[in-house]
Parts: structure tokens; sequence; C-alpha cells
């Protein structure tokens, strides 16, 4: 995934992370999206389907795509904190494992 693993405790640590990361993002995406979408009444069954084949047919973006445009009862700051909070994070333990790794 592009992060290396360091010799040193710390940087194992942070590499380690830097691969569970993604994934663990993913889980949650797919687990609050699925949460959301089967509490909806206001979808009809079909859509509703639908946006699930969405959410897990495209990996990272599938539920993105579902808290931008599915219309999700989720408040928008909320929505932006899972998606956005998420991604930063991840930024944030790449950059730190980049720069254990050169030094």
């Amino acid at each position: 995934m592009g992060i290396p693993l360091s010799q040193s405790p710390f940087g194992l640590l942070i590499g380690t992370y830097g691969y569970l990361l993604p994934l663990i993002l993913v889980v949650a995406w797919l687990v609050i999206a699925f949460w959301d979408l089967i509490r909806r009444e206001d979808l009809s069954q079909t859509r509703t389907i639908v946006w699930m084949m969405v959410v897990l047919a495209i990996p990272f973006v599938g539920p993105i795509l579902y808290y931008l445009f599915g219309g999700s009862p989720i408040p928008r700051a909320i929505r932006a904190t899972l998606v956005l909070g998420g991604l930063v994070v991840y930024l944030l333990v790449a950059a730190l494992a980049f720069f254990i790794q050169s030094a």
C-alpha cells in the first residue's frame, strides 16, 4: 500500500497502522452506510438495493458517493467528519510512516 515498514518498534507500529487503516476505514464506511440504508423508510426497496450494490461494488468511492448523493439523513457535519476525518487520519499516518522510514 505504499507505506514501508521500519525496523524500530515505533516505525513498525506506524507502518502496521498504515496497512490496516484503509481496511478499517472501508469496513466502517460500509457498516455505517448499510445501517443507514436499512433503517431508511423513505427509499423504495429497489433504490435501497441499488445503493447497497454501489456501496459494495466500488470499494472506497461507493460509500463516499452514498454519503454525498444518497440523501442520507445523517447530519452533514457528521458525514463530513466520517469521510474527511478518516482520510485525514490516514494521510497523517502515511506521512508519519514516510518520515520515520526516511530518517
